[in-house]
C-alpha cells in the first residue's frame, strides 16, 4: 500500500502527502507522497525555481498590497487634483503587477 499517485480528485496533495520545505524541496509525508514526488521528479531543478519564484511573487504580492494601501490613504488627504491622478497611476500600476503576479504564479487572492 502506498505506492500509487495522489488523486487530485480526492485529496490535496500538498496537504495530505507532501509538504514545501525552506530550500523549496518537497517533503513526503507519506508512501504515496514520496512515491508521486519521485515519479514525477517534483524536486527537479526547474520546479524548484518555479517555487522559489512563486514563493517571492507571493512576498511581493503582499508589499505591494500594503503600498497600495499606503497611497490610498494618501489620496484621502491630497487636496491637488493633479497630485490625486498621480497617486490613482501608481494604484493601477501596482494593482496591474499584483494581477500579473497572481496570474504568473497562480496566486490565490489571500
Amino acid at each position: 500500500m502506498g505506492f500509487r499517485f495522489s488523486d487530485p480528485c480526492k485529496e490535496d496533495m500538498y496537504i495530505e502527502h507532501l509538504r514545501e520545505q525552506n530550500d523549496c524541496k518537497l517533503e513526503a509525508l507519506t508512501q504515496c507522497g514520496e512515491y508521486t514526488r519521485d515519479h514525477l521528479r517534483l524536486n527537479r531543478p526547474d520546479l524548484l525555481r518555479w517555487r522559489s519564484g512563486r514563493r517571492t511573487a507571493a512576498e511581493r504580492t503582499r508589499l505591494f498590497k500594503k503600498i497600495k494601501q499606503d497611497f490610498i490613504g494618501l489620496l484621502d488627504s491630497a487636496m491637488d487634483a493633479a497630485v490625486q491622478a498621480e497617486i490613482r497611476k501608481k494604484i493601477e500600476a501596482i494593482e496591474d503587477e499584483i494581477s500579473h503576479l497572481r496570474q504568473e504564479f497562480s496566486l490565490a487572492d489571500p
